[in-house]
């Protein structure tokens, strides 16, 4: 939709972001095989997110209100 496409390179690089910061943990399922790596959020993590969400509201809400405010002009 916006012409960006994530990679899986990028997502393991996300998560390994993720992991350094404290807000996942993981866990692999066989650690003698590490094929497969569980990921559970942490306290930090839903904390990080709820502020995420609320800046995202915030700058939603001002991105709304700026293009209302150009379409006046514009009209």
């Amino acid at each position: 939709m916006y012409g960006w496409q994530s990679s899986e390179g990028y997502l393991y690089d996300v998560l390994h972001e993720m992991e350094e910061r404290l807000l996942i943990e993981g866990q692999w399922e066989d650690m003698e095989r590490r094929r497969k790596k569980y990921f559970h959020i942490t306290d930090q993590g839903i904390k990080f997110l709820s502020n995420i969400e609320q800046n995202t509201d915030q700058s939603l809400l001002q991105i709304h209100q700026f293009l209302l405010d150009m379409i006046k002009l514009l009209q």
